[in-house]
């Protein structure tokens, strides 16, 4: 077949994970500067992602 019969190919995902290895390493309190609680979650999501 012609290229043209499987390209362009549309993906969609999402990742747990970036591309970068980015973190917050530390919150803190802006009235006693001292360290907060917190959690925190990531994920990379795509608004178009082709094989051309």
């Amino acid at each position: 077949g012609k290229s043209a019969d499987f390209f362009p190919i549309q993906v969609d995902f999402i990742s747990e994970t970036a591309y970068c290895d980015i973190k917050v390493s530390d919150v803190k309190s802006v009235d006693t500067r001292k360290s907060a609680l917190y959690s925190s979650e990531s994920q990379l999501i795509v608004d178009k992602y082709e094989y051309v």
